[in-house]
């Protein structure tokens, strides 16, 4: 919610050095992982200023299957936030997915995007 400082004080108290206290404030975007075996373990939820969307994005909590890497990603993909809040709403986390997005793009210039949770 907006005023919870839990995890950038969390980050900040686990910085090992002074490129780590940068990253508290930083997140990358889950387009950033396309193609990628990711496990999301929590999710948050955070209004969007984004002019058209849901009014909210989701913060997302993984782990990259390739590099073992703890990792946080923003995504207001709307296909990816309805499979979270359902994943989360049916105690479904931790999740392993594949990050999926369409090669062609909508018509208003928009590459869907899902997570891909079978056969894999």
């Amino acid at each position: 919610t907006e005023g919870d400082y839990s995890d950038i004080l969390f980050a900040l108290a686990n910085a090992t050095d002074a490129a780590s206290l940068d990253a508290a404030f930083s997140s990358d975007s889950l387009k950033d992982y396309i193609n990628a075996l990711i496990v999301i373990n929590d999710i948050k939820k955070a209004p969007s200023d984004f002019e058209g969307g849901l009014g909210y994005f989701l913060i997302l909590y993984f782990v990259d299957e390739e590099t073992g890497e703890s990792c946080v990603a923003t995504t207001g993909a709307t296909s990816i936030v309805a499979q979270l809040c359902v994943a989360h709403a049916r105690n479904m986390l931790p999740l392993r997915c594949k990050v999926m997005q369409k090669d062609k793009p909508t018509k208003k210039g928009y590459y869907p995007m899902h997570l891909q949770t079978s056969g894999l």
